[in-house]
């Protein structure tokens, strides 16, 4: 983390866990004594409309992150990433999914989607770095989340100030007992499949 602190947006679509994702960063910098302020923005997210949410660590400032402002973009959906990287600073790093989740409007026009090379050639040339989750996560069961496997793949490059163990913990006491073991596999999950473009 540097110095003054650390500025992320995280950015998807209703049902993925955005929110949440930014929760769990807050609450285990918090635990850590790093301070932390959230703020979110919904879209439609209870119909797969956009949902934005932003964390700003070890700073007592606005928790709104500006246009680029943000050391950190988590996105869990390639397209969403695209369209947030404008708040990316020119050094800021993205950890994003690439499984689309195709809006219904490409559904019907499925050349308004772009292509995964496109997306990837236009992250790389906006950030500092590019790290990317290149697996469908059906594969590894329905009950994974890839909101908080994005948190897992930026553990593993550093990029959060505190360690895996510390987010487990946070898990344990954020989330029903039911939905532990899912979450922490999903943790596990992006630590280990997470990969630099």
């Amino acid at each position: 983390m540097k110095r003054e602190g650390l500025s992320i947006v995280v950015v998807g679509v209703g049902g993925q866990g955005v929110v949440f994702c930014s929760r769990l960063i807050a609450e285990t910098a918090v635990r850590k004594g790093v301070h932390a302020v959230m703020s979110e923005v919904h879209g439609m997210s209870q119909r797969g409309g956009i949902v934005e949410s932003s964390v700003v660590l070890g700073k007592d400032n606005c928790p709104m992150v500006s246009k680029g402002g943000a050391d950190l973009l988590l996105a869990t959906e390639p397209l969403e990433a695209l369209r947030a990287l404008s708040y990316l600073s020119q050094d800021g790093v993205v950890v994003t999914s690439l499984s689309p989740l195709v809006p219904y409007s490409c559904v019907t026009k499925p050349s308004s989607y772009p292509s995964r090379e496109e997306m990837m050639r236009v992250m790389k040339s906006h950030a500092g770095k590019v790290f990317a989750i290149d697996q469908d996560l059906a594969v590894w069961g329905k009950r994974l989340f890839i909101n908080v496997a994005l948190v897992g793949g930026a553990l593993r490059h550093n990029l959060l100030p505190f360690l895996k163990d510390d987010v487990e913990q946070a898990l344990r006491d954020l989330v029903e007992p039911k939905h532990f073991q899912p979450n922490l596999a999903s943790l596990g999950f992006g630590y280990e499949s997470v990969m630099e473009l």
